[in-house]
C-alpha cells in the first residue's frame, strides 16, 4: 500500500551482466479498514496508541525478544536505554487513525512521512514489520473495545490520507514541538512552526490558515489548520509533537465535505487513555 519505492543502484562493468538498476522496497504504508461509523478525534488518538502497542508486541514476538528486551528504535521511538529518540529525528514508525468514513488505522514508515527514499536499514525493518503484521485481524483498544481489521488495497489518488492535492485540512490537532515564548503571538507562532514542519518533511511551503486554537496546560497550544500548497503534494502529511501517535494528521480538503463547524474540544483525549467508546459522540474535527 502506498507509492512504489526503490533503493540502491547497481554498477555495471564490461562483460558483466548488469543487475537490476533498483531493488524494490518492502511495502510502505499498511492500512486497515475498521467496521463502524466515523471516529471522533479523541478516539483517533486512542486507536493510534492501541495500534502502536499492538505492533510493538507483535514485532517483539517476531524477533523472539523477551519482555525486558529492547526493540529497535524504528518500531518504538526509544533508544536502547529507554530514552526517547532526539526531538526532530523521525526515523521511527508513525501510527494514525483516519476518522473516515470508512474509518481506518494506518502504519506509516518514516521515509513515507518525510517524502524521501527509504534507507537499506529501514527496508530491513519493514520486512520485519510485514512478518509481524501477518495474520493481524483485530485491534484491542481497552475500554474502546475490539475492532476488526480489514487490510486495505493500494489507495486511490483521491485517498484522504495518502492521495495528492493542493488543499489539506486538520483531522487531529497540531501540537507544536515546543512551547511559545512569553509575548509570542499564538497564531504567528503556530503558523511559523507548521511551515517549518512542512519544510522538514520535504514539502513545499503552503499558505497556512489557523481555523481553531486552544491553549492548554503550561501554555501549550493546539490548533486546527488549513494548508494550501503551490502545487499538488502527496500525503501523508503528519506534523507536530505527537505525529508519531496520531496527532497532526491532515486530510485532503476536497475529498470529503468539511464539517459544518470546525472546533477543538476542550480536551483532546490522550493516545494512551482508556475513555469509553462514547468518544464517538465528541465533536468531529
Amino acid at each position: 500500500m502506498g507509492r512504489s519505492e526503490t533503493i540502491g543502484h547497481a554498477p555495471t562493468a564490461k562483460g558483466v551482466t548488469p543487475l537490476p538498476a533498483t531493488i524494490a522496497a518492502p511495502p510502505a504504508v499498511h492500512g486497515f479498514i475498521l467496521d463502524g461509523p466515523a471516529l471522533a478525534p479523541a478516539l483517533c488518538l486512542r486507536l493510534a496508541g492501541a495500534l502502536r502497542r499492538a505492533v510493538m508486541a507483535r514485532v517483539r514476538d517476531t524477533l523472539g525478544l523477551g519482555p525486558q528486551d529492547g526493540l529497535p528504535a524504528f518500531f518504538c521511538g526509544h533508544q536502547s536505554d529507554g530514552a526517547p529518540v532526539r526531538p526532530g529525528h523521525h526515523d521511527h514508525l508513525f501510527f494514525l487513525a483516519d476518522p473516515g468514513p470508512p474509518a481506518r488505522v494506518l502504519i506509516v514508515p518514516p521515509s513515507h512521512a518525510e517524502h524521501r527514499p527509504p534507507s537499506p536499514e529501514e527496508c530491513g525493518h519493514r520486512e520485519t514489520l510485514v512478518k509481524a503484521l501477518a495474520g493481524m485481524t483485530h485491534l484491542i483498544a481497552g475500554a474502546d473495545g475490539v475492532f476488526t481489521l480489514h487490510p486495505q488495497d493500494r489507495p486511490s489518488p483521491a485517498d484522504p490520507v495518502l492521495g495528492s492535492g493542493l488543499y489539506w485540512r486538520s483531522a487531529t490537532a497540531f501540537h507544536p514541538p515546543r512551547h511559545p515564548k512569553r509575548g509570542d503571538d499564538p497564531q504567528a507562532f503556530l503558523t511559523a512552526l507548521i511551515a517549518k514542519e512542512c519544510l522538514a518533511r520535504a514539502l513545499p511551503l503552503p499558505a497556512i490558515k489557523i481555523i481553531a486554537l486552544r491553549r492548554g496546560a503550561r501554555d501549550g497550544l493546539a490548533a486546527l489548520a488549513h494548508l494550501t500548497f503551490p502545487k499538488p503534494v502527496s500525503g501523508p502529511i503528519l506534523l507536530g509533537r505527537d505525529a508519531h501517535r496520531g496527532g497532526g494528521v491532515f486530510l485532503l480538503g476536497a475529498v470529503r465535505r468539511p464539517p459544518a463547524e470546525e472546533s477543538l474540544p476542550s480536551r483532546e483525549g490522550s493516545a494512551d487513555s482508556n475513555d469509553s467508546r462514547s468518544a464517538r459522540n465528541e465533536p468531529i474535527i
